[in-house]
């Protein structure tokens, strides 16, 4: 878990995990930090990412945006990904998802983003 007090105006990372066949990681706890990037892993299975995310870290809901679309992002294989601090504000775990809650597509092997974070 990551937490604010251990690394003050410090960036953090945090692995999330995709299972081999899987689509969903397991719950990443932020610790009270912001998520600020995601760097791709050097596989990929082709697809987007989307994300589920809880303030207590036991109820998890997919995320929205304000239009009622699934918030998504076009993400390829080791790169690293900017994310709008706006969007996950007020969450304290995420999931991610390849693909959409909808259509999730499957990862041929386990993957493993890493959650960039950091305090403000």
């Amino acid at each position: 878990m990551l937490r604010s007090q251990d690394r003050p105006f410090e960036v953090a990372k945090a692995s999330a995990v995709i299972a081999s066949g899987g689509s969903l990681s397991a719950a990443v706890d932020l610790g009270g930090l912001h998520a600020i990037g995601i760097i791709m892993p050097a596989a990929w299975t082709a697809a987007g990412l989307t994300f589920s995310v809880s303030v207590d870290g036991e109820n998890f809901a997919d995320l929205y945006a304000p239009d009622g679309t699934e918030y998504a992002l076009v993400v390829v294989a080791a790169h690293h990904v900017y994310l709008d601090l706006g969007i996950f504000a007020g969450f304290n775990s995420i999931k991610f998802r390849s693909g959409t809650g909808s259509v999730p597509v499957n990862q041929a092997a386990e993957r493993t983003l890493t959650i960039v974070s950091r305090s403000l």
